[in-house]
């Protein structure tokens, strides 16, 4: 008969030679190697049925976009994953009352909870990209995992593109050799 001990802050559930931390698998054997449960980040659009997202706009306001935690096998319980902003993206974060940046969040942290027997988790992020007149390309946010929970091997970084709306216009004049403009070309020559 099992027994539970608390070590930690956290519930350990003792079986005959087997310690399962509260919310995570053991390591399973794969090929003669020991392989540890992995989560992946992605973002997704919150809709009913979601889809995908990878970037948002720069001229598109704020967007409300979800991070999603994804477990590679259900949790035994709820499992937490906090998830930060990264200043190693190439978007900079505006200051409020300061220096506007190239976006801002309504948070620079959040929690992402996977719900016990359940291999998904998600947390709405509002993105508000600056509509700047700079051409600049598009950047991006990177959102990292800095302690993964306990039993899960490190979690990779997960950037959101900000797609920039501005371009360079390049306007092109002739003249035909003495300064006087044309206006247009005739086929032929002539």
């Amino acid at each position: 008969m099992p027994g539970r001990v608390l070590l930690r802050g956290r519930w350990l559930v003792l079986a005959v030679g087997l310690v399962l931390l509260a919310g995570v698998l053991p390591p399973v054997q794969v090929g003669g190697q020991t392989t540890m449960p992995t989560i992946t980040l992605s973002f997704d659009d919150g809709a009913a049925t979601p889809s995908p997202v990878t970037a948002v706009t720069e001229a598109g306001g704020a967007q409300t976009v979800r991070i999603v935690a994804t477990a590679s096998a259900a949790t035994t319980s709820a499992v937490q994953v906090e998830v930060s902003e990264n200043i190693t993206g190439t978007a900079t974060a505006g200051v409020p009352g300061g220096d506007p940046g190239d976006y801002s969040t309504n948070q620079s942290s959040t929690t992402v909870t996977i719900a016990s027997g359940q291999t998904v988790g998600r947390s709405s992020l509002t993105v508000t990209p600056v509509d700047d007149s700079v051409v600049e390309g598009d950047e991006t946010i990177v959102f990292s995992v800095l302690t993964p929970p306990s039993g899960y091997a490190a979690i990779a970084d997960v950037s959101l593109t900000i797609t920039d709306n501005d371009f360079h216009t390049v306007v092109l004049s002739f003249d035909d050799g003495s300064g006087t403009a044309l206006t247009g070309v005739t086929e032929g020559g002539g």
